[in-house]
C-alpha cells in the first residue's frame, strides 16, 4: 500500500450517507491513514437519498455532520472536470456514476469505496489505476498494512463515543454485515493479543 499521506481514497454516496461505515472511515483518515476524497456531486447524492429515507430531524444531523466533515477534512472536496464525467459516461454501467470515477481520476486516488462494486467493473478503472473495493475490502487492506495503527483508531473512535457509550464488540456489531471479513481479522487479533 502507498505511504500514508500519499493514499487518497474516493469514498462513494452509500459509503457517506451510512454513519456507522462513514464515522468508521473517517476515524481511519484522522489517524492519517488516508486521505478522503468526495465531491459536491457525491455529497447532492448523499443529500437526496436521506431525503427519500431519513425523517426532517435525521437529514438535520446528517447536514451538521458533512458540515463536520468538510471542515475536518477541507482537501477532500475535489471537483472532476465536467468533460472527463462526459468521456466515462458510455463506458460504465451505470451513467450516474460517472462523476464518482471521474473524481478518484482528478484527485489520483488509488481506491473508490462503494458497496455498488458491480457499478465500477475493473476494465474501466484500471487503466486509471484505481480500484474499487468494499468497505470490508479497504478496512482488511488497512488492517493488513499495518494492524496496530488500526486498533488505535478503533480505539479512538470508540472513545469518541459518549452518548451512547459504545464498546468495541458493539461497533464490531454494528458494521457486521458490511465488514465480516475484517471482523474476523480484529477478534483474532484481540485474541492473539490478549
Amino acid at each position: 500500500m502507498q505511504k500514508e499521506s500519499d493514499l487518497k481514497v474516493t469514498l462513494d454516496a452509500c459509503i457517506i450517507f451510512r454513519l456507522v461505515l462513514c464515522d468508521t472511515l473517517l476515524t481511519f483518515a484522522e489517524i492519517k491513514l488516508y486521505k478522503p476524497i468526495w465531491s459536491n456531486k457525491i455529497l447532492d447524492e448523499v443529500f437526496k437519498a436521506s431525503r427519500r429515507n431519513l425523517s426532517r430531524e435525521k437529514n438535520l444531523g446528517l447536514e451538521n455532520r458533512v458540515n463536520q466533515m468538510n471542515k475536518t477534512f477541507n482537501e477532500a472536496i475535489f471537483e472532476a472536470p465536467v468533460d472527463l464525467i462526459s468521456q466515462l459516461k458510455p463506458i460504465l454501467p451505470d451513467t450516474d456514476d460517472a462523476h464518482v470515477v471521474a473524481t478518484a481520476i482528478a484527485s489520483d486516488s488509488k481506491y473508490i469505496v462503494t458497496q455498488n462494486l458491480r457499478d465500477y467493473p475493473e476494465h474501466v478503472l484500471s487503466p486509471f489505476g484505481i480500484e474499487a473495493l468494499s468497505f470490508d475490502s479497504f478496512m482488511s487492506l488497512l488492517f493488513a498494512d499495518d494492524p496496530e495503527d488500526v486498533m488505535r483508531g478503533l480505539s479512538k473512535l470508540i472513545e469518541s463515543k459518549s452518548n451512547p457509550t459504545i464498546s468495541l464488540r458493539e461497533h464490531l456489531l454494528q458494521i457486521e454485515s458490511y465488514s465480516q471479513n475484517f471482523n474476523r481479522k480484529v477478534r483474532e487479533h484481540l485474541q492473539n493479543n490478549s
